[in-house]
């Protein structure tokens, strides 16, 4: 881990090409903090962070216009590097006007986890409970903000979904009950929401963060398809693993080589469909065999929304046979 955090990082959509980043140099050494990397596929925004404490993101276009964004659905994936066991993590999404939506707090040292709301204009304990997965030097965690509707979102940490679905009555033809992803009773919704914001006190820091309708995994699993399709599949959503209040559908893993696990297919037939995703379909793309990595990160000449089996490419410029067949 660094021995020197940088304290603050501002993102906004709405900047130019390069990457913002915060980079602090010790002063005496003069070394730069190391980045700990992530893997992202068709996400609208992958910023790599220099070990901050603090960081802000606003997603720069009106949350309710569902013209520009398709869906209300969205993800905020938040990713650092423990080096204690003390950190208190802090995380919100906001209106415009800076009102609380609705955020989470990480409790290290107490192993526990509270959530926080908006009422009658003052912010409110909302749920609280435990984590499963304890602070130690070393370990990489993953914060999830998942909005699907704008009553209905969810925090999930490590793989933990911090809230429990509910049982919502719906109308459409028939009356019938149905499990939904937890209902926030906020006074306000998520289609005001404009920006993201974090914050770390004690022995952790954030290194990543990525926005938008789309799959990510740390950088450090990219080597092997399954590690990446397993730790996806474990923040997904279904019986087995978080039921409602997973990120995504399981059949939006990343899927492997038969007989050779650790390679990725080279043609991805169910990822995630974005915001200009015109009928709702997952695409499929052409991707690196040995990363994963989205081929030339083009999505408009290497991917195909898959709407009434759109999906005919064969993705042969990213085909290794050598590894599969070996170099014979």
């Amino acid at each position: 881990s660094p021995d020197v955090l940088c304290t603050k990082a501002v993102v906004s959509t709405q900047s130019t090409g390069s990457i913002p980043r915060c980079t602090m140099f010790l002063p005496i050494l003069g070394l730069l903090a190391i980045v700990q990397p992530v893997a992202a596929i068709l996400c609208d925004t992958d910023q790599e962070l220099d070990y901050v404490q603090e960081f802000s993101f606003n997603i720069g276009h009106d949350a309710d216009d569902l013209d520009y964004w398709r869906t209300y659905h969205n993800s905020f994936f938040l990713y650092g590097e423990h080096s204690g066991n003390d950190a208190v993590i802090n995380a919100g999404y906001y209106t415009k006007d800076g009102d609380l939506i609705y955020s989470i707090k990480l409790d290290c040292a107490a192993n526990s986890w509270t959530s926080y709301i908006t009422k009658e204009d003052a912010v409110e304990e909302y749920l609280s409970g435990e984590l499963e997965t304890s602070c130690q030097d070393g370990d990489i965690f993953d914060l999830i903000f998942k909005v699907e509707q704008p009553r209905f979102m969810n925090w999930i940490y490590d793989a933990q979904a911090l809230g429990d679905p509910e049982t919502q009555t719906t109308k459409f033809r028939n009356t019938k009950k149905r499990q939904r992803i937890q209902y926030v009773r906020s006074q306000y919704k998520a289609h005001l929401g404009w920006e993201f914001k974090a914050t770390i006190s004690g022995s952790a820091a954030f290194t990543r963060f990525a926005f938008g309708k789309c799959t990510t995994w740390p950088d450090s699993l990219s080597s092997n398809c399954t590690d990446v399709a397993d730790y996806i599949l474990e923040r997904s959503k279904g019986a087995a693993r978080l039921y409602v209040s997973g990120n995504i559908l399981q059949t939006l893993t990343m899927k492997c080589v038969d007989g050779k696990p650790q390679y990725y297919q080279w043609l991805q037939t169910a990822l995630h469909p974005d915001k200009e995703s015109k009928n709702g379909a997952p695409y499929c793309c052409c991707v690196n065999m040995e990363t994963g990595a989205l081929y030339e990160d083009d999505k408009d000449k290497w991917c195909t929304e898959d709407y009434l089996n759109a999906c005919t490419q064969l993705c042969l410029e990213t085909y290794q046979s050598e590894l599969i067949y070996g170099d014979s």
